[in-house]
């Protein structure tokens, strides 16, 4: 079904107040990410000049409350993988919940993991995620998707590069930024996801889940190429490979680059 309320809202860049500035070592990964607020903030691929993502952030929400936005409600501390590696784990806290998340990229494809722990505070918390594509000023908009596999995958289009998202989703839906996201469908139900939709665009479309955990570790992956089939199967590959995996390889790597000289 299409999502109603398109095109969304008008095209926009994300805050300038970044916490963190992550990459791969190496010539094979093109994918460059951005922090702010506690949240994946501006992913870029497959250059420094093009912003394919414009956000990644979650909340958390009990049936007949308002949703609790991660990144403007939460407290958040950041810290790097180790000292000179640009992977981060950020904290964030608040009275209903805390959430710790690890970002890194895998240094052998096109693939940005999260690997997360939920610890709810109060009964009946539950964990959602919403992604948004960057609309790119003078373009029409970005296409978005749920693809019918299980658990369901998330899919966006910018032009001629994919991005698709996979996680321990039970459930999941697709929308416009603002007008018909998870946090606006969050808000006009009562702390529930009630409707669900499997297309949008052209516009500000988004994509959005509930995540099938309750309490304690998840892990999703971002995959980007330039056809979804392709998208798929390199996130697919970097959520079987584990965030711990990628993590002790990105850090291997980062160590091994030589030192910059003395006079810079």
């Amino acid at each position: 079904m299409e999502a109603p309320g398109g095109p969304g809202a008008p095209p926009m860049w994300g805050p300038g107040r970044k916490l963190a500035f992550g990459a791969a070592p190496g010539p094979k990964s093109k994918v460059w990410f951005t922090l702010a607020d506690g949240s994946l903030s501006e992913v870029l691929y497959p250059t420094l000049e093009r912003i394919v993502l414009h956000e990644l952030r979650f909340f958390a929400s009990a049936r007949g409350a308002p949703p609790v936005d991660d990144a403007s409600d939460g407290q958040h501390k950041i810290t790097w993988l180790a000292p000179g590696v640009p992977a981060f784990t950020v904290e964030s806290t608040h009275h209903e919940y805390r959430l710790t998340k690890d970002f890194v990229t895998d240094p052998d494809e096109n693939a940005l993991v999260i690997a997360g722990t939920f610890t709810p505070e109060l009964p009946d918390v539950r964990l959602y995620m919403q992604a948004s594509a960057h609309w790119t000023p003078g373009t029409e908009g970005n296409f978005s998707e749920v693809l019918d596999t299980h658990p369901p995958a998330l899919v966006m289009r910018q032009q001629d590069v994919w991005v698709c998202i996979v996680g321990p989703f039970s459930r999941a839906t697709t929308g416009y930024f603002r007008s018909s996201d998870v946090h606006v469908e969050l808000h006009d139900t009562d702390g529930q996801m009630t409707n669900l939709y499997d297309r949008a665009g052209p516009g500000n479309v988004t994509v959005g889940a509930e995540l099938g955990v309750r309490s304690g570790s998840f892990q999703l992956a971002l995959g980007f190429a330039h056809s979804r089939a392709d998208a798929e199967e390199v996130a697919r590959l970097a959520l079987q490979k584990g965030a711990g995996s990628l993590r002790t390889e990105f850090a291997r790597r980062w160590r091994a680059q030589p030192d910059l000289p003395a006079g810079l």
